[in-house]
């Protein structure tokens, strides 16, 4: 008797170890998910206050990177380097940022069989007001 029940509970890990896999890996593939996007805001928003002071396109693009060097690359992780537009308007300038975030393997086969493609967009548009250009 003793050794039915040590099969049966080696089965019943075999079941649930995945599904407990799954929950874990897509719960931290959530929680990476809400960090980039709060950091792909915050990105947006500081190119565009610098962006509002200076002319140079390059100034905002390099604020928005330094912000967004934590985020790692690879699976799991950015699938590719940040998109940057920044639009100068009369009195405003706009500054949209954009990543794509990549599943982790486990949770992207997961995601893929429920009909999802694997990677993740997240975008950030601020816009902030020009004072009187010289």
């Amino acid at each position: 008797m003793r050794g039915s029940q040590t099969g049966s509970a080696l089965v019943e890990t075999a079941v649930a170890l995945p599904i407990i896999l799954l929950l874990v890996f897509s719960a931290f593939q959530v929680l990476f998910l809400i960090t980039a996007g709060i950091l792909v805001d915050q990105a947006a928003h500081e190119a565009a206050r610098t962006a509002a002071v200076h002319d140079d396109p390059e100034l905002p693009k390099g604020r928005a990177q330094r912000l967004l060097s934590g985020l790692p690359s690879g699976p799991g992780f950015l699938a590719s380097a940040p998109e940057y537009e920044i639009e100068y308007g009369g009195t405003a300038v706009t500054v949209r940022v954009t990543v794509v975030i990549s599943m982790l393997p486990f949770v992207k086969q997961a995601y893929q069989g429920a009909g999802g493609r694997g990677t993740v967009s997240i975008s950030a548009k601020a816009r902030a007001r020009r004072g009187p250009q010289p």
